[in-house]
């Protein structure tokens, strides 16, 4: 949707649910939300998911 991180975390924070810059940059560069998978017993392979995205 090109919102900022700042615009967010706002939205976020009207509902009630504490965010901090760094926790949703954590959330963004994790592989799993995007639908993938990757684990240390795949070899530092990245894989598709059947979760949704």
């Amino acid at each position: 949707m090109g919102m900022k991180n700042e615009e967010i975390i706002l939205k976020l924070q009207a509902i009630g649910v504490k965010m901090y810059k760094q926790q949703l940059h954590k959330i963004f560069i994790n592989p799993f939300y995007c639908g993938l998978v990757s684990h240390g017993m795949l070899n530092g392979k990245v894989v598709e998911g059947v979760h949704e995205k």
